[in-house]
């Protein structure tokens, strides 16, 4: 018996464990201001940072996928979307979106999360849902030339923010 307990035991410690490894690389809190999305216009976020370390993210720099739902139902885009090389920013445009989100602060700020992909024929009648995910990575703050200006800030401990954001929301059309 206490053998069974023991085993029991040394496994919960390791599940658990893990999961608190796991816990730890989402090193931001990152949520909606409200709980919907505006199509076609930017959304605030509230980024919480409760570490010990200084982080940073590209506004821009969050790329994903999503579906969008009528009364429960999937549509499909009218048209596809396009994609475009990332062109260079200069320094003020780069200090415009980097955004640096200090140890144990809480900022708000717009991010582009780029996950509505093609052109929608949307009714301002009916009621939307967003299915999305979208991912910012540790390349994410140089996709647009910002190479002097993000190292400038790692070479100070910043670390940059490597992590998914997911969710469901209530897709608006007008703001």
């Amino acid at each position: 018996m206490h053998k069974v307990v023991i085993i029991f035991f040394l496994l919960s410690f390791i599940f658990f464990t893990s999961q608190v490894k796991i816990s730890n690389k989402d090193c931001l809190k990152i949520s909606t201001e409200v709980e919907t999305l505006f199509y076609g216009y930017p959304n605030n976020f509230i980024i919480t940072n409760n570490t010990d370390n200084n982080y940073l993210l590209n506004i821009s720099g969050f790329l994903g996928t999503s579906n969008i739902y009528a009364n429960k139902e999937r549509l499909l885009p009218n048209k596809p979307g396009f994609s475009s090389n990332p062109m260079d920013w200069n320094n003020e445009e780069c200090k415009r979106n980097i955004l640096l989100v200090p140890k144990y602060k809480t900022v708000k700020s717009i991010l582009h999360i780029n996950v509505i992909k093609g052109f929608y024929e949307l009714d301002d009648n009916k009621k939307y849902e967003i299915d999305f995910e979208s991912t910012h990575t540790s390349m994410s703050p140089y996709y647009y030339g910002c190479t002097k200006y993000v190292d400038s800030f790692v070479n100070q401990g910043y670390k940059i923010y490597d992590g998914k954001l997911q969710g469901k929301l209530e897709l608006i059309l007008k703001k």
